[in-house]
């Protein structure tokens, strides 16, 4: 793997490490100060935010993995 390509995804993980925690941090703002809506709707958003963090932590896995994989690949200097 070329240090570019390794570089690039060095960047997806860490895109994707800010976002888990941005949406964390909004479903935890959500959780102490609810709006005022119906509380079926706040129900249905608060379930759409939990399956988006999941998601996000599902991507994070995978591009963790592909992190251990892409070092691998690399000359034994960038293996540290």
């Amino acid at each position: 793997m070329s240090e570019d390509k390794f570089q690039l995804l060095t960047q997806a993980r860490d895109r994707a490490e800010r976002l888990v925690g941005e949406l964390r941090t909004q479903f935890d703002e959500i959780e102490e100060n609810p709006p005022t809506i119906p509380r079926e709707q706040l129900l249905e958003g608060q379930a759409a935010m939990q399956k988006a963090i999941a998601a996000a932590q599902r991507s994070l896995a995978a591009l963790n993995d592909a992190m251990d994989i892409a070092r691998s690949l690399l000359p034994d200097e960038k293996n540290s």
